[in-house]
């Protein structure tokens, strides 16, 4: 897999640092699964789409709402305070930290929101058997998947587009804080691999891509 310059440094520094975070749904995210259970899946594309993420709510509902900024040379430390109530417009302002982080100078319910590097793939996934959009915000869980693909034995890619043969799970475990586990584990001999090649490249034919998600829309309904 292929990272950007600010994704590696990101890991590197995180090596450094304790081991720490926090009809079927088109949208997989690893918080949404149940302490101590695990997801299977497969991983479309190899290389993930980059972007930054800060969430806002509306001023009128308070409904949450994510604005993502690609990941460009001009923004690799992110969008500043300025670029994103920008981005916001008059209609939102900015969420609230939920936890300390002192290291961060971070307040619960006092200090917004930072934008937070983030990193997508369509994937399949075997348990709910559709093809989803899987994000990954969880510093545990990118240390995970760049550490464990970055092995010699998968140089040649794990995804159904390098013709790979694997699958992988995410596991989700909370005591006291949530940590993730990512593995790649060989793919059931009895899988039908070729349904899931048909399926994505009706979606990619039917104008699906991963840039429509991060400019905020539905890239499984284009014509929206």
């Amino acid at each position: 897999m292929k990272f950007s310059s600010v994704a590696t440094d990101s890991y590197n520094k995180s090596l450094e640092q304790s081991d720490q975070s926090s009809g079927v749904d088109r949208y997989f995210r690893p918080n949404q699964i149940g302490n101590n259970e695990e997801v299977e899946f497969i991983f479309l594309v190899e290389d993930p789409i980059e972007y930054w993420q800060a969430f806002g709510e509306n001023i009128e509902d308070k409904k949450a709402k994510p604005f993502r900024f690609p990941l460009c040379d001009k923004l690799p430390q992110g969008p500043s305070d300025a670029d994103i109530i920008a981005e916001m417009g008059g209609s939102f302002r900015r969420t609230k930290c939920q936890y300390d982080n002192e290291k961060k100078g971070l307040i619960a319910n006092k200090t917004d929101s930072p934008a937070v590097h983030c990193y997508a793939w369509p994937i399949w996934n075997v348990d709910a058997g559709a093809i989803q959009i899987f994000e990954v915000s969880q510093e545990s869980l990118f240390k995970g998947i760049m550490k464990e693909t970055g092995l010699k034995k998968y140089r040649k890619g794990i995804s159904l587009e390098s013709n790979s043969d694997f699958s992988c799970t995410v596991h989700k475990i909370k005591e006291g804080y949530t940590k993730y586990t990512f593995n790649i584990i060989d793919r059931d001999e009895d899988f039908d691999t070729d349904s899931v090649e048909e399926e994505w490249e009706k979606l990619v034919k039917d104008g699906f891509t991963m840039e429509a998600y991060v400019a905020g829309e539905d890239p499984f309904n284009p014509e929206a």
